[in-house]
């Protein structure tokens, strides 16, 4: 937009004649080699190396072009200024499009290596982390094995804690849930002895979510505990720590700031507070 072949016949003309050097020099060149070009990236290339600067941002019209060239065309600023915009934009979508396409690639690799990884294990009889996670959620939960493990780990588990609570994944949590399960519920192996769940977290620093952590899981588990406690006339406390001995203020503003909008908070917890 803005340079149709007419117009720009016309502003080439115009531009010798008030001796633009610019462009002259490097406008029009590169507008000619890309005229010319029938490849749609190649041509886009060579596009912005005419209309655009060094560093991809468009010209500024008033230093760029002469004032006699300006006063041959009162309109060029706005017409340059068009195709520079259209440029950039199909550029971007240009970039979007390599990297759709770089993450599909990067996808396909992912899943002949994941699919691999879960073979070799199979064929050793290996198990990772998330195996044992998995594995222990589906052993307690199922009813003809889950109570009798639930029951002798009952008798050796009076506390559980959890740091870094807010990269806990929601299968963690059902194994924690599971095994906390008698806790509060006056039928333990133990009864007399007094049991805790204490876990400490800050959802606004979960960074795990590539490993399963649900940060919004702590909120809702702290609800669930809360329940419980309640019902079995416990006490509940729900701690709030105020003071950041790690960061500066400046930094804490800014997580603040940004964690303010109830729009942004919702990403990482149902507790509006």
């Amino acid at each position: 937009p803005g340079f149709l072949p007419d117009y720009f016949v016309t502003f080439a003309r115009a531009a010798e004649a008030a001796d633009a050097r610019i462009v002259l020099n490097n406008l029009l060149p590169y507008a000619h080699l890309a005229f010319a070009e029938n490849d749609p990236v190649r041509r886009l290339q060579l596009l912005a190396k005419a209309f655009l600067r060094a560093d991809g941002e468009p010209y500024e019209p008033a230093k760029t072009f002469k004032k006699a060239l300006l006063d041959r065309l009162p309109d060029l600023a706005e017409r340059y200024l068009s195709a520079a915009d259209a440029i950039l934009e199909i550029s971007d979508r240009l970039a979007l499009f390599r990297m759709v396409e770089g993450t599909r690639a990067a996808l396909t690799i992912a899943d002949w290596l994941i699919a691999r990884y879960e073979h070799l294990k199979r064929a050793r009889g290996f198990l990772d982390f998330n195996d044992l996670i998995t594995r222990t959620v589906n052993l307690l939960a199922r009813p003809d094995a889950g109570p009798w493990v639930q029951y002798k780990l009952d008798q050796g588990i009076d506390h559980i804690l959890l740091d870094e609570a807010q990269d806990t994944s929601p299968d963690q949590w059902e194994v924690v849930k599971r095994l906390a399960e008698e806790f509060f519920a006056g039928l333990g192996a133990r009864d007399t002895v007094h049991r805790t769940v204490f876990a400490v977290g800050d959802e606004k620093q979960s960074i795990y979510s590539f490993q399963g952590a649900a940060p919004d899981s702590f909120a809702d588990s702290r609800l669930l505990f809360a329940g419980k406690v309640r019902d079995a006339n416990a006490a509940f406390a729900d701690l709030k720590l105020t003071w950041s001995f790690r960061s500066t203020d400046d930094v804490l503003a800014a997580v603040d700031r940004v964690f303010a909008d109830p729009v942004v908070r919702r990403g990482i917890s149902h507790d509006p507070d």
